[in-house]
């Protein structure tokens, strides 16, 4: 069993990431800790969104590689400053964001995760921050080009909706556990579906809306341009 620390940042989508990767590993038998003192391992999912959130983020990684235990950084500034995580913490071992569902392989054997372009972040154990909040996300990436402000694309990649029936069924299973609030997350919201030649935004905010049960939905983030 190996004792974990995580400290966590950055928008819903990161939130659910570190809540998969944390859910994953308990599954595995390990325990999440809430001092890094006590803890074997440390992980810190990152955002980069803005300078002074990546000055604050290299700041965190310089302050947890000071307890010479091993230190793994996820979320956005993986692929986003690498060469500068690895000039003040040398010995960390980087997470791709997309890679979170395989954390667990960090944390128990050491290896750095690329990104395995593919995984769907659905139906896989989670350690909630909120009991009764579920974030669910619903695709990956930016399905736009490059754009001269924004990082995501260089951060989380080309854009790839989930299937709705798989978001689906995760918000029916939430609901059971006793979750009130469904938060669909997603760095390009608008975009969801967009492979079939539209946004299927409508039809999965419908579905959604149709599970049994008392609930609140949450939407977020998209580009009113889109």
């Amino acid at each position: 069993m190996v004792k974990v620390y995580s400290e966590i940042y950055g928008c819903a989508a990161n939130v659910a990431d570190a809540e998969i990767a944390l859910g994953i590993l308990r599954s595995r038998g390990h325990e999440v800790v809430s001092n890094p003192e006590d803890a074997d391992a440390l992980i810190i999912f990152t955002c980069v969104v803005k300078k002074p959130t990546s000055d604050r983020m290299l700041y965190r990684i310089s302050r947890l590689a000071g307890y010479g235990k091993r230190l793994i950084v996820a979320g956005c500034i993986v692929p986003g400053e690498p060469e500068k995580v690895k000039r003040i913490a040398p010995d960390a071992i980087m997470a791709h964001p997309r890679a979170v569902t395989e954390i667990w392989k960090a944390v128990e054997e050491g290896l750095d995760l690329p990104n395995p372009l593919n995984d769907v972040k659905l139906g896989y154990p989670r350690l909630r921050r909120n009991p009764i909040v579920a974030i669910i996300p619903v695709s990956e990436g930016c399905f736009w080009r490059l754009c001269s402000f924004c990082i995501v694309v260089r951060t989380r990649g080309r854009f790839g909706s989930y299937p709705l029936e798989l978001i689906e069924k995760e918000v029916r299973e939430s609901i059971r556990e006793g979750v009130r609030e469904i938060w669909l997350t997603s760095q390009d919201m608008g975009s969801y579906g967009i492979e079939s030649g539209r946004s299927r935004l409508p039809e999965l905010i419908r579905r959604v809306a149709g599970v049994e049960g008392f609930f609140l939905v949450r939407v977020g983030m998209m580009n009113p341009l889109y």
